[in-house]
């Protein structure tokens, strides 16, 4: 979604697929492809919501997709928080006495409290 003009400034490179969800430089327009002002803009925009979509976030959060700051983001639920800390960890964290439920026959968080109680 761009423009398609042929005036004003093509410095930018624009990133196919968002750096948020891990592209960092492996497809990438090169600059001179799409101007700078439909890059920092309207796509920039679009970008944004994507990777700030819940379920998009929550990708990013599980895979441990850096931002351009270089922190994992967290996803924020009504009732937990899931984070990652480091590559192959994942943290949930209840934010209320509802997020998690055992519908029996798993393990619930008491019965994991437990079993830790006894080592």
């Amino acid at each position: 979604m761009f423009c398609r003009g042929s005036t004003g400034r093509f410095a930018a490179e624009e990133h196919v697929f968002s750096r948020g969800l891990g592209n960092v430089d492996e497809k990438v327009l090169p600059a001179g492809v799409i101007c700078d002002k439909c890059n920092r803009r309207a796509l920039s925009v679009i970008d944004q919501a994507l990777v700030n979509f819940p379920p998009i976030l929550q990708f990013r959060t599980i895979m441990n997709l850096h931002t351009r700051a270089g922190r994992v983001p967290a996803t924020e639920w009504k009732n937990a928080r899931v984070s990652s800390p480091a590559f192959g960890h994942v943290v949930f964290d209840e934010l209320g006495n509802d997020a998690f439920t055992d519908h029996g026959g798993g393990r619930s968080h008491d019965a994991l409290q437990d079993r830790a109680d006894r080592r």
